[in-house]
């Protein structure tokens, strides 16, 4: 390029040949910003410089100094782009001055990370430093320099002499070795017991004595395994977390269910994302458990985290918040070791990420593991290698011959809970521990206990592991905070329309949003009978006035925690208080398996007005039953019946037959009297 007059250049050059010698063939372009001013040269320039390599791979070109006065802008910098023959492409920022009138560019390119660069610097001479001479016999005097040691190669032992000082070199030597001994061997002998005292160090189980205290310090170790679990004769593991008291698989539902004294176990689930992030979900869609939809697989990591919350107020109250999804690495960073974790990758996918994450990951956390998964899995070997405990679920209907084809037995096998007594009773006899999923009551686990069962899958430890109410005694049902409480859960679970539904009008009332719908509110409920008996005390009102001859109310006095349905045969025998729309009220007794009732007391009340809270007492004393209604004119009766002093309590829409008119309920409390 032509350098206009007045404006200071520089000549650029340089030559660039491969490791052979031989010329590359290429282009070198010097970029400047878009618009250099010179102002005192009165001159803008603009564009780039391309210089063509030679046939010896050298090219030459006049480049305008970065450094002329007067330049607006100031302090810029060209673009050196280098393009080779063989594909090499590098660009780094440059800056001439205009003192420097040559300049080999290739002297202060920066290095190419992809190569080797060898930079050849030269310094001043070192010193000599001292040397092994040897020879035969003693040394001369003006052999060597002071430092030197001399080595006698005439006698077997070896003589060594030196370090020479003061040009004088010592008059005897040292024998290295040999048939008499000498400084080879002692070195020898003392290298020998140092390295017997390092190995006996290293390979000591406590070298320093504080093993104990660093393991509580620091890294993390297993600290329950399943030999614990089986140290009781009975042991419950938290299905889901908990899903039906917490948010199924979010870290507050495995954060809760570990708080639960007697919960040592949990289950958790793994799906993977799309870019292979594991993340605990039991499905493997997000439809049913979260406020999105689709394939777990079709989101990416942080879109779930950001945009996906979990729907837990459907089924646990509408006054829970939504929870984030969570990863496996949270849940084992916080809870591993510390319960043992039935842990269960959902899809193929899954269980490759998984097995590799905890064999990377977590070696250490492998004895407090369960690797669970259906018996016809082909996982159950890398957990075996590992001497992984491994739990086997198999299906309602699987046979002795499908159960015998696993290629080896489990450590544990899982029944369902709609597996048949008889059935489950076969699986027991197979002499392995049993585990039963999923137990959401008490009289569950007392019929699993008795058909040899050990393990309880319990999706709502909280309330099947207590022996009482939640609460101080007579404490009213806390339905106000619009939370389910552990142990309120309808005939059937994991179902949000036979669930407990919470008024949001402030109220504090509860409904059930199917027909025939009844809801076991063992939150309250009375594990046993107190001396002089116990109250239930609670409110009630229709939407609408039902027909005259339907009914709505409570069932009571029940033994048992086990689902009570209208006019179908339960299997524990109790009383029904039914409220009609006419406005009489019934007591009617449901012995087990009965799908009727019977009338054993009644009473004519005014008939319910629309959107009217009732209030109603029944007093279950030793001798009789008292039932009072207590808005408006008090009225009741009492019938001399001690059939049933069971303390469960359940809400039932009865004989309703149509929404627009279902019951609501608040204020219940079962004090004693």
């Amino acid at each position: 390029m032509t350098i206009p007059s007045g404006i200071k250049a520089v000549r650029v050059t340089g030559r660039f040949r491969r490791p052979d010698g031989t010329p590359y063939k290429g282009t070198i372009t010097f970029q400047a910003p878009a618009l250099i001013e010179l102002v005192l040269a009165l001159t803008v320039i603009s564009g780039k410089a391309t210089a063509q390599l030679d046939d010896n791979g050298e090219f030459s070109v006049l480049l305008v100094a970065t450094d002329n006065p007067g330049m607006n802008p100031t302090g810029w910098v060209y673009t050196a782009t280098l393009l080779l023959d063989d594909g090499t492409t590098r660009s780094w920022p440059v800056a001439f001055s205009a003192a420097d009138t040559e300049v080999d560019v290739t002297k202060f390119m920066p290095a190419d990370p992809a190569q080797l660069n060898y930079v050849p610097v030269k310094g001043d001479r070192g010193d000599r430093g001292a040397s092994i001479l040897s020879g035969t016999g003693k040394p001369a005097a003006a052999v060597g320099a002071d430092g030197d040691f001399w080595m006698d190669l005439s006698t077997s032992d070896r003589l060594l002499y030196g370090p020479k000082n003061g040009g004088v070199w010592p008059a005897a030597g040292v024998a290295l070795g040999g048939a008499s001994g000498g400084l080879l061997d002692a070195l020898n002998t003392t290298v020998t017991t140092q390295g017997q005292a390092l190995s006996a160090h290293t390979s000591g189980t406590d070298p320093h004595g504080d093993r104990a205290w660093a393991a509580t310090q620091f890294a993390p170790r297993a600290v329950f395994t399943p030999t614990d679990l089986l140290s009781t004769p009975t042991f419950f593991i938290a299905h889901r977390g908990g899903g039906m008291e917490d948010d199924e698989h979010t870290l507050s539902a495995y954060r809760s269910a570990a708080a639960v004294p007697g919960i040592r176990a949990i289950e958790v689930s793994v799906n993977v994302t799309a870019d292979g992030v594991p993340v605990c979900l039991h499905d493997t869609t997000l439809d049913r458990t979260t406020n999105a939809v689709g394939a777990v697989g079709d989101w990416t990591f942080q879109a779930l985290r950001h945009r996906v919350r979990t729907n837990g107020r459907s089924l646990l109250g509408v006054g829970r918040s939504d929870q984030e999804l969570v990863t496996l690495r949270e849940v084992l960073d916080e809870l591993g070791g510390k319960v043992l974790i039935f842990l269960e990758a959902k899809t193929p996918a899954a269980a490759s990420v998984v097995q590799q994450m905890i064999t990377t990951h977590y070696p250490w956390l492998m004895p407090s593991l369960v690797w669970k998964a259906h018996y016809k899995a082909g996982t159950f070997a890398w957990a075996r290698a590992r001497n992984i405990t491994c739990w086997a679920y198999v299906d309602a209907t699987s046979t002795d011959a499908e159960l015998d084809a696993m290629p080896t037995a489990p450590d544990w096998w899982g029944v369902p809970h709609t597996m048949t007594d008889a059935r489950i009773s076969q699986v027991v006899a197979r002499g392995r521990p049993v585990i039963c999923w999923e137990v959401h009551r008490r009289s569950d686990v007392t019929r699993l206990t008795a058909l040899g069962v050990r393990g309880m899958m319990c999706a709502q430890p909280k309330y099947v592991m207590r022996t009482g109410p939640l609460g101080a005694p007579g404490a009213v049902a806390d339905w106000a905070t619009m939370v389910k409480a552990p142990g309120d859960m309808g005939s059937v679970v994991y179902s949000p329309p036979r669930a407990l539904h919470f008024d949001e009008d402030g109220s504090g009332g509860v409904r059930i949003d199917t027909l025939g719908g009844a809801v076991l509110i063992g939150s309250r409920s009375l594990t046993s009978y107190p001396a002089n008996g116990y109250r239930i005390d609670f409110e009630m009102k229709y939407a609408a006035t039902p027909p005259s001859l339907e009914h709505a109310g409570i069932a009571f006095g029940k033994l048992a925690d086990d689902p009570y349905a209208f006019g179908t045969k339960n299997p524990s025998g109790g009383y029904h208080l039914a409220v009609r729309g006419s406005g009489e009220v019934q007591l009617l007794t449901h012995p087990a398996g009965d799908p009727a009732g019977t009338k054993i007391g009644s009473m004519t009340t005014p008939a319910p007005a629309a959107g009217a809270w009732m209030r109603f007492q029944i007093d279950l004393t030793p001798t009789q039953v008292t039932v009072r209604r207590l808005d408006g004119t008090a009225t009741e009766f009492s019938v001399a019946d001690t059939s049933y002093r069971g303390g469960y309590v359940h809400l039932t829409n009865g004989s309703i037959t149509n929404l627009t008119t279902q019951p609501h309920w608040r204020n219940l409390a079962l004090p004693p009297l």
